[in-house]
Order: C-alpha cells, then sequence, then structure tokens
C-alpha cells in the first residue's frame, strides 16, 4: 500500500488489511487530540507486547492524514539504533542532516518546532529500561513545547510508570487489552477468510486458548491459511506442540499464557517450513535464511548482508537456495 494521494510527508507502515475491533480506543485518540487542535500533545498506547499497540498507531495514523497537513511521522524507539535510523531517514528527506547524528537529531527537532501547520508523530516501542538521552529530548525536550504536534507513544510500561518517567499523565494513557472472544472470532475470520458459521465454537476455542493475544492470533491465522488447514486441525496441532514445550521447559511456572501462546504458534510455524524445505531436497535451508533474518531489522533488509561474512557457508543446499535468490557466481559466505 503507496503513501495517500498528496500527502508529501507521510511515514507510518502499511496499514493493516484486517483491523478489527479498536473503535473505543481509536474514538479516545480522535477526541483527545480534536479537542487539543493545534495545541502540543501526548498520548501513550500501553499494553502487553503482542497485543496491538502499533498496529492501533498505523490505524489511527491512516485514519487521521486529513487532520494533520504538515504531515504524519514515525519512528521506532525500540533501540537506540532503530531511532538513529528512523530520525536520519526523515533527516535526509527534509534536509536537516548535520556532521554527525547529535548535530542530526538537533537540527530535526529544529524543523518539527517550526512547522506551522498540525503534525502527528508516532514513536513505536519505548520498551527499553532506561529512557536513553536522545529519547528523553524526543519526549521531554523543551522543542515541543509551543508546536503544533500531536505525538503518540506506545509502551509496554504501565501507567504508573509512564507518568513517572515520560511525565505524561495517567488520563493521557490508554491501555490496550487483549481481544474478548468475539473479537477475536471476527478477526480469525477475517484474516483467514473461513466464514463458515459452523467452525465458530472451534474458533472461539483457539481464541481462548491463544489469551485472545492478537499477535498470537495472526501467527495463527497466517499458518491456517497458508497451508490451508481447518481450524479443528491447527487447534489439534497447537495442543501436541505446547505440551512439547512445556515439557521442554526449565521452569513452567515462569511461563506466562500469553509467552505460551506466541511461542506455539511461533513454532508450529517454523515447523512447517523447516518440513517444506527437506521435502523439497533443500535440508534445513528456508529456516536458516529464517534465523539469518530474525537478527535483522524486518522493514528493510539489504540483500547485500546475505553474502558477506564469515566462516564459509557449509551447507551445499543453503548455498544453492543463496546463490539461486542473489544471483551469485561465486561461494556464499555469512
Amino acid at each position: 500500500m503507496s503513501k495517500p494521494v498528496g500527502k508529501t510527508l507521510f511515514y507510518p507502515p502499511n496499514r493493516p488489511e484486517t483491523f478489527v475491533a479498536r473503535e473505543k480506543e481509536l474514538c479516545k485518540l480522535k477526541d483527545s487530540f480534536i479537542g487539543k487542535n493545534n495545541a502540543n500533545h501526548t498520548l501513550v498506547i500501553c499494553g502487553l507486547g503482542g497485543c496491538g499497540k502499533t498496529t492501533l498507531a498505523i490505524e489511527f495514523a491512516w485514519r487521521s492524514q486529513e487532520f494533520y497537513p504538515a504531515g504524519v511521522f514515525w519512528m521506532s524507539a525500540e533501540t537506540q539504533d532503530t531511532l538513529e535510523d528512523s530520525l536520519t531517514t526523515l533527516a535526509l528527506d527534509v534536509d536537516s542532516t548535520g556532521k554527525d547524528f547529535r548535530e542530526t537529531f538537533k537540527k530535526t527537532l529544529k524543523w518539527f518546532s517550526n512547522l506551522n501547520e498540525r503534525w502527528l508523530l508516532v514513536v513505536d516501542n519505548i520498551d527499553e529500561e532506561y529512557l536513553s538521552d536522545n529519547t528523553k529530548e524526543l519526549l521531554l525536550g523543551t522543542w515541543k513545547r509551543k508546536t503544533f504536534g500531536h505525538i503518540i507513544i506506545t509502551s509496554r510500561r504501565e501507567p504508573n510508570e509512564v507518568e513517572e518517567s515520560m511525565v505524561v499523565n495517567k488520563e493521557d494513557c490508554i491501555t490496550l487489552n487483549v481481544f474478548e472472544i468475539e473479537e477475536g472470532l471476527d478477526f480469525l475470520k477475517r484474516r483467514t477468510g473461513i466464514n463458515c458459521t459452523n467452525d465458530d465454537d472451534t474458533i472461539m476455542a483457539l481464541v481462548e486458548e491463544l489469551g485472545g493475544l492478537p499477535l498470537a492470533l495472526e501467527q495463527a491465522a497466517a499458518h491456517i491459511k497458508s497451508i490451508k488447514c481447518t481450524f479443528s486441525e491447527y487447534v489439534k496441532k497447537f495442543k501436541k506442540k505446547r505440551l512439547k514445550l512445556l515439557k521442554a521447559a526449565p521452569s513452567v511456572r515462569k511461563i506466562s499464557r500469553a509467552r505460551q501462546a506466541i511461542a506455539t504458534t511461533w513454532q508450529l510455524n517454523i515447523d512447517y517450513i523447516t518440513r517444506q524445505s527437506e521435502n523439497e531436497g533443500l535440508g534445513m535451508a528456508a529456516a536458516t535464511v529464517m534465523q539469518m533474518a530474525s537478527f535483522l531489522f524486518a522493514d528493510d533488509i539489504p540483500k547485500e548482508l546475505i553474502n558477506v561474512g564469515s566462516p564459509l557457508v557449509e551447507d551445499s543446499n543453503l548455498v544453492e537456495v543463496l546463490e539461486d535468490e542473489m544471483g551469485c557466481k561465486q561461494a556464499l559466505k555469512f
């Protein structure tokens, strides 16, 4: 999905095709920002990892694009590196780069403060235990005091902690919970394209098994849609795999239900890819490529990384796959 027509500065990720529920939270975001109009204001979306905070922020950004004539901006603050990458990308586009990142950072904040129309900035995934100096300045700096900026932060922090560390009132925190059973049912049907009412009881049982966690439901739906299995077949595989993972875990008491759901759904996907790779005579090639990619920034993996490094790849199947993928003429390294 491309950016909106006529919108020069629009940085949010692609809009989710199967957004469901969350209308109450969207209305709170909209009403709060409209109420502030051109005054600088910050809201925080709080919740467990995987509960859909980022998805909610993306949906709001797309829906409200016309309300922000100066632009809609997106920065990933999961780590200092991702924050620097996000800000540098913007700086290149608006010509605010400096001789080093610190100067680029200052010049870009100055650029923001000089915008004379309303703008929206989403700062996604502020989850590190200690806020970096750059993150503190971005969120708390005096640069935004008299701007026309609205800011959305997503974080796993609870409202009490948000108030302490980010100086945002608890009243300006929107706590996102997992899906209710009916919401999960609607999501799985829309995501998989399976709308048979005869499956409703099974689907609701699956939603309950996954604790209503949107990330786990997304992984399950992707698996079901990809391999064209039934909901009943998936539930059986899920319970079997979960039992194996629990038996292998060092301490079952330390594993939360949400973590169990995500680990199980993810492992089912990995198992399927591994089997398909072996069935096609590629050995562990596909799974290995996925393991490599898991260490990289998902939105933009440079192809050059695939054939750089050491030691030499010894898996002939993997070499063949990578050579075909990259069009390499020589043995690959990583």
